[in-house]
């Protein structure tokens, strides 16, 4: 299904973002204020780091390495790791993780990261290996969960509110870089759910990861 969106800006007061999905168009956001703007923001000086498809080793310094050349510095509250491990918060419910592979009841997933929040504001990010099948996606992984991470910081928990924000963030990308990555539908989908169900707060954008100047 091929998305595009139009970002409008009303003297920076107003920002409203619409998808169309092929001759529909959905409006699933009204987001007041200029400080939301960030997820319009420009990303034209890392336009050029995102669109690589080719593959990364799967290691924790490959991965804190890429995250340094998009977003910056890791923050201290947090840490990146990508050992083949995760924690025990995370493999439970028939979850197991081999080697950096992700299984559910047995079976083999494609899961690409987990944020372990640790309960003071600070947390651990989890990367597997589906993560590192191309650099697109493990830049679209890191922001996913750097995004968790901001907000575990500043005390917002909860899945559901979590990813009201992130699937908004990732569906503008998205559209901005079609590139970034493959799962433009999963994002937009978990946001119109979520949203209906009243977990979008406007204000959580504000913890949306900056990228690197």
């Amino acid at each position: 299904m091929k998305l595009f969106i139009k970002i409008l800006l009303f003297d920076l007061s107003a920002l409203v973002v619409n998808i169309k999905v092929t001759s529909a168009f959905i409006t699933f956001a009204n987001i007041q204020g200029a400080t939301y703007g960030l997820i319009a923001s420009s990303l034209n000086h890392i336009a050029h780091e995102i669109i690589n498809s080719k593959s990364v080793k799967y290691s924790t310094e490959n991965a804190k390495k890429v995250f340094k050349e998009i977003f910056g510095e890791i923050p201290s509250y947090t840490d990146i790791i990508a050992d083949g491990t995760a924690p025990s918060s995370y493999t439970k419910d028939g979850v197991t993780v081999s080697d950096g592979v992700v299984y559910k009841g047995g079976k083999e997933t494609n899961t690409l990261g987990y944020t372990d929040d640790l309960g003071d504001g600070s947390s651990n990010i989890y990367l597997f290996r589906a993560a590192f099948t191309s650099r697109n996606q493990l830049i679209n992984t890191l922001g996913h969960e750097m995004f968790h991470a901001n907000l575990f910081f500043a005390g917002i928990r909860g899945a559901a509110r979590h990813h009201a924000a992130i699937g908004l963030w990732q569906i503008s990308l998205n559209n901005i870089y079609p590139t970034f990555s493959g799962f433009s539908y999963q994002s937009l989908q978990s946001h119109l759910k979520f949203k209906s169900d009243g977990y979008f707060i406007e204000s959580d954008l504000k913890f949306a990861p900056k990228f690197k100047k």
